[in-house]
């Protein structure tokens, strides 16, 4: 089986996503909403996407939301740089990954190493979870095998 034909395999553990990504006034917050819902792609639900403040938010507790994450960071060999940013971030029970918005609304995903990476900013998915190292370890293996 391929690299790009991997299944996706549930959490070890349960976990909560969010995804933020701030909302420009020069943007048409329905294709922000496209850029959550392109990353979120495989979701077994779709996301309800909220507005707080200046931001575009998705909330859940559904892990196929990371489907698309999954799964694409396996078929383009990026998990040592998506290992490094999970291990960078992760806080006692939380972690995040930031992503180009504008390449996320054209189906790709691009890895940002900083929020400001994007110019309109990025879309941050934050993952929660008790057992954090298990989520990281499942997300991003430092091997395939």
């Amino acid at each position: 089986m391929g690299r790009s034909e991997l299944k996706f395999e549930p959490p070890p553990a349960s976990i909560k996503i969010r995804i933020e990504t701030p909302l420009n006034p020069s943007e048409d917050p329905e294709k922000v909403a496209t850029a959550i819902r392109n990353l979120t792609e495989g979701a077994a639900a779709e996301l309800t996407i909220t507005k707080e403040k200046n931001c575009l938010v998705a909330e859940t507790e559904d892990p196929t939301a990371l489907s698309n994450i999954y799964q694409k960071i396996r078929a383009r060999l990026s998990l040592g740089v998506a290992r490094k940013h999970l291990r960078r971030n992760a806080s006692k029970k939380s972690t995040s990954l930031c992503f180009n918005k504008q390449a996320a609304y054209a189906k790709t995903l691009n890895i940002c190493e900083e929020e400001t990476e994007s110019p309109l900013g990025a879309l941050k998915v934050i993952i929660r979870s008790r057992d954090l190292d298990k989520i990281i370890d499942w997300l991003a293996p430092q091997q395939l095998e």
